[in-house]
Parts: C-alpha cells; structure tokens; sequence
C-alpha cells in the first residue's frame, strides 16, 4: 500500500516569501508615488491641465507603465467611466492598494440598518400570526352540533356495537343520498 505525505515548505521560505510580497508593495507604492508627483495635473487642482480628461488619461496611463501595471485603456474589465476620476473630484494620491479589488466592508451603520430590517420583519410576521389566530371562526353549522352531540353516546358503547350503530349510520347516509330509503326495521 502506498501512502503518500503532504510536504510543505520550511516556515522560514514561507517568512521569505511573504517578506518579498512585502518588499514588491513597498517598491510597487514608490513607484506609484514617484509616478503621480511627476504628473501635477492629476492632483493639483490649480494646474490648468486638471480637467483635462486626455492629459489624465495619458499621465494615468505613464504612471501605470512606470509602476508596471497594465494600461487601463487596453483591459475591458472597467468601464471608461472608472479610468479618470470626475473633474471635481478632490485629487488623491494613489496607492497600490487602489487597484487592488477589495472586499466591501460592512459598516456598523449597514450591520444597525440590516437588524433594524429584521426586527420589523419579524414584528409584521408577529402580528400576521396575532392576526390570523384571532380571527373568528364561522358558527358551527346545524350537522356538526348534531353529530358532535351524538359522540358522548356513541363513545359510551361497547366496541362491537359502535362499530355497528357506524355501519348503519353510513348505510342511511348512502340510502338518503341515492334516493332510495328503507326505513323498516330489518326481520
């Protein structure tokens, strides 16, 4: 029988690697921030060529060729929209981190708004429910309380002769409904 032993790498590759990671940031950050401060007019708002969308789009597209990201003119995954920011936008900075797709975070604001949902949709179910249960129900009609009044005597019978008194009383319900009714004792 063969048996087969997962190996992995010493901790010590693992810091190694993780430290390069590290490193490749750092160095991806610098050259994003060396990159931006050349190109004033992505964000110093009293450059005259701030709202100039093609001047941006060009300066964006150099600092993503010095920082050696793709251009984003030549991937579709974004829409145009995304490739510069609007002309009112205050001018940031950008970070690694920036292109970076993140996970959403969940504010507290969002976490208080999603229980308050849930609360007021357990209230409604709750009074749904009230509601339903205390809705009246209908009489009982004339059948039921004569059928319901004849349970205690029938309950009071042996065995044997209940299961006849509900034999007969079957065969008068199927004589009365077919039209033909024979109400003579039998001999």
């Amino acid at each position: 029988m063969h048996q087969f032993v997962v190996c992995q790498p010493p901790l010590n590759k693992i810091r190694r690697r993780r430290r390069k990671k590290k490193k490749k940031k750092k160095k991806m950050e610098n050259k994003l921030t060396v990159g931006v401060t050349a190109h004033p007019a992505l964000y110093d708002t009293s450059c005259l060529l701030y709202r100039d969308r093609n001047r941006k789009e060009q300066a964006w597209a150099k600092v993503s060729e010095l920082a050696g990201l793709p251009d984003q003119a030549d991937s579709d995954s974004e829409p145009e929209s995304a490739a510069a920011p609007p002309a009112n936008a205050p001018a940031v900075a950008p970070s690694a981190a920036a292109f970076v797709a993140r996970p959403p975070k969940v504010t507290k604001r969002a976490r208080k708004r999603a229980r308050e949902e849930e609360d007021r949709q357990e209230k409604i179910e709750a009074l749904l429910l009230e509601a339903l249960q205390n809705l009246k129900k209908p009489p009982p009609s004339e059948d039921e309380l004569f059928l319901k009044s004849m349970a205690p005597a029938l309950e009071r019978l042996s065995p044997k002769r209940k299961a006849f008194v509900k034999f007969h009383i079957h065969k008068l319900i199927y004589e009365a409904s077919t039209g033909v009714l024979n109400l003579e004792p039998a001999k």
